[in-house]
Order: C-alpha cells, then sequence, then structure tokens
C-alpha cells in the first residue's frame, strides 16, 4: 500500500530519530478528517518547540481524507535548538 508522507521538515536524516503518526479511518493515531489531520499538525508545531527530530504525518490513501469545505492551517515553527 502507498503511503503519502507530509514531511514538517525540509530535511529527513537516515541516522536521526524521528516521529512517525498516522492518520486513517480506524487504528491511527489521529482521525480521518480535516480535524484529525490539523490535531496531527498541531501535534507536530508542538513536537517541534521540544526537539528538532523530523516528524512525519502518513495518510492512509484507501480512504478519502474530504478537505472540502475545510481548511488546515500549518503554522509558523521553528526548532527549539
Amino acid at each position: 500500500m502507498t503511503k503519502v508522507l507530509i514531511f514538517l521538515l525540509a530535511t529527513l536524516s537516515l541516522s536521526a530519530q524521528y516521529t512517525r503518526k498516522t492518520i486513517c479511518a480506524s487504528g491511527c493515531d489521529y482521525a480521518n478528517s480535516s480535524t484529525g489531520l490539523q490535531s496531527a499538525v498541531n501535534d507536530a508545531a508542538t513536537a517541534q518547540g521540544i526537539t528538532c527530530a523530523p516528524y512525519l504525518i502518513e495518510i492512509d490513501p484507501s480512504n478519502v481524507l474530504d478537505l472540502f469545505a475545510n481548511s488546515v492551517t500549518l503554522p509558523a515553527k521553528t526548532c527549539a535548538q
């Protein structure tokens, strides 16, 4: 199954530790909805205030993530370090 990855950091070092969170219909870290995606983005921004490790948000493409008439805000954040 192909996964869509959203990288919230510009680069990903293979040796660096990272946080991986998932969005899907059930059994994932976040619900498959615009609010689930917004929560994942907010948590990623908060994590960047603590550590500069890459934070990956993986969205299951087998389900539709309907963003019609909704928006997702990407906060302006930089690494704490």
